[in-house]
């Protein structure tokens, strides 16, 4: 077997396929994992699929159909490219097995949720400007990424309560490998906490994306109980986890 290193634009378009299999498997940030890394294919007189390798870690691997009955050689074959790390999704039946079989320790990273059911709320949001930039980056700067670019794509929003204060501000992160979904994410001002207003501003952001017949997606970290029960009160259904595995040792 042999590893041919593939442009982000095939990587995308053969991981798509990967997304597709795994339904609501995947979230916008392990969406991200995969295509930053180095895309390979997987070839030896056929092409058996594509891996996705960054540095030390694992975090895609997807084997195409018609070779599945050779995917513990192949998994095997891959682990030896200087793998010790790996991220995955519980969805991933296939490698979840072969993790088990090989008795590699797993830990839990982060929660996956999707939205099945029509939400109706009155609560109102506003697309953030760059007036709002400043006051964003003060109460949520450790939360949110690309500000900026999100400002211009009209990808924030927020909600100011009547006395001017900034409540709250919702994030949509669009997925790459399918444009028709999208993954939200909340924070709200520590001084109005535990009074609704995660739970107002996912359902705001869930409204929005349905009028565009969008699906939904959502995360949290693993130990962030709170945001956990905020997702699940807003409508939210647990779907996986993504997890990782801190030490592979593969056999000779």
């Amino acid at each position: 077997m042999r590893l041919r290193k593939v442009d982000r634009n095939e990587a995308i378009s053969l991981f798509r396929l990967y997304l597709d299999e795994l339904v609501y498997g995947i979230d916008g940030y392990y969406e991200r994992r995969i295509i930053n890394a180095e895309c390979f294919m997987i070839e030896d007189d056929d092409v058996l699929g594509i891996c996705a390798i960054d540095g030390e870690w694992l975090t895609g691997l997807y084997i195409f159909a018609t070779h599945r009955n050779k995917y513990h050689e192949i998994f095997s074959f891959v682990l030896r490219q200087g793998i010790k790390k790996i991220l995955m999704t519980t969805k991933d039946d296939l490698l979840m097995h072969e993790i088990k079989q090989r008795g590699y320790m797993t830990e839990q990273q982060a929660y996956n949720f999707i939205y099945r059911e029509k939400c109706t709320t009155d609560f109102q949001m506003q697309p953030a400007t760059i007036n709002d930039h400043d006051r964003i980056n003060e109460l949520f700067i450790d939360f949110i990424t690309q500000g900026e670019i999100k400002l211009k794509e009209n990808e924030l929003f927020v909600f100011y309560n009547d006395t001017g204060e900034l409540v709250s501000m919702g994030v949509i992160d669009p997925y790459i490998m399918k444009p028709s979904k999208a993954c939200v994410g909340m924070a709200v001002n520590e001084k109005y906490r535990r009074q609704g207003y995660g739970v107002k501003t996912l359902q705001f952001l869930v409204k929005y994306l349905q009028s565009k017949n969008m699906e939904i997606n959502a995360r949290c970290w693993y130990k962030n109980t709170a945001s956990r029960k905020t997702l699940l009160k807003a409508g939210f259904e647990l779907t996986n986890e993504l997890i990782r595995i801190e030490y592979v040792k593969e056999k000779t």
